[in-house]
This record gives structure tokens, sequence and C-alpha cells, in this order.
């Protein structure tokens, strides 16, 4: 198999092994904006962070890859999925702020005034979502339930409620937007 720039996994290999610095340049102007999408679909709260240690581990292990037992892209994204992981369990054990129903309008405007309507606009966005994805992000405002324990009660894995929430926040953020809300979202 050849690479974009027409060399063998052998001969990339090789010249990664020595620590080609133009190598690793172009190898990184190559991989490192799909290894965020990749990791974003699992943990988009620390893709990019998580990028980053893939290829601080990538660049310390590199003696360990061999062509011969797949491409250099699998084996960067499985660096890329234990990265990943890591910091979806990093991010589980963090503590999360917890908002009263009343609070809601008390999101910071301007210099700090009180946002008019802020709350039934928020409330109309959520009754929108699904009910899993309700639960979820109810679980994120009020701090109903740990992360660990509201996946499993959905019977879903924490990277999948982590994904689930992402979008559901999306979702919110987009209905706000329409709502012409938008100065409010960060």
């Amino acid at each position: 198999m050849l690479t974009k720039d027409g060399s063998t996994a052998q001969e990339l290999a090789t010249r990664l092994k020595t620590y080609d610095r133009e190598t690793w340049d172009a190898v990184i102007r190559e991989h490192n904006a799909p290894l965020t999408r990749y990791l974003f679909t699992f943990c988009p709260n620390a893709s990019e962070d998580a990028a980053q240690i893939t290829w601080l581990r990538a660049y310390s292990g590199i003696q360990s890859y061999d062509p011969e037992l797949g491409q250099f892209r699998s084996w960067l994204f499985g660096i890329g999925h234990y990265a990943g992981l890591d910091a979806i369990r990093k991010a589980g054990r963090a503590r999360t702020v917890n908002l009263e129903p009343a609070e809601i309008d008390q999101f910071p405007h301007g210099c700090g005034a009180p946002v008019p309507g802020l709350q039934s606009a928020l409330a109309g966005c959520i009754s929108h979502l699904s009910e899993d994805e309700r639960r979820i992000v109810g679980a994120e405002l009020f701090g109903w339930a740990e992360n660990k324990d509201l996946a499993a009660k959905l019977r879903i894995t924490i990277g999948n409620l982590y994904t689930i929430r992402s979008r559901a926040i999306a979702k919110i953020a987009k209905c706000l937007t329409k709502k012409g809300y938008d100065h409010v979202i960060g």
C-alpha cells in the first residue's frame, strides 16, 4: 500500500521511527482533523485534548508500530480510542454545576442582568427533545443523577450518554438561536 506521498507503509514507518520532523508534520496534517472528528463522536467535550494526548502517545510509542500488522491510521485511531475513553473517565469524575430551576433566567446577559423569557424559551426547546435526551439534559442541569448511574438506568454506555448529551445540547442551542437567544449561548 502506498501513502499519499508515494512511499510504502514500511518506508513511512521507518521515517517515523527515526523521528523525522517533516514526516511527523505531514502525518499530523493528514490525520489530525479526522482523528479529532472521530474523538468528537464519543467525547465531544474533550476531543481536542484527547487528540493531543493521542499524538503524544503515538510519538513516544512509535517503536511499537508494525506496518505489517495494519495501517498507521488504524494504529493511531486505536491509541486515540483509549485516549478518548480516558477523557470520558476523567470527565465522569469531574464535578458538575447544579442549577435550580429558578436560576435558569439568571444566566449572564450583558452586565449580569437576567434574560427575560429565557426559562420559558429553554423549556420549549427542551420539550422537543426525546425522552432520553430530556433525562440526560435534566440530570446535567439539575444534578438528578450521576453520569454512570444514569447510563446504567438508560441501559447505554457512558460514551453514548456523552454523545446523546452533546447532540441534545446542540439541538437546544440551535432552538434558542432560532428564538433569538443566541447571545446567551456560550
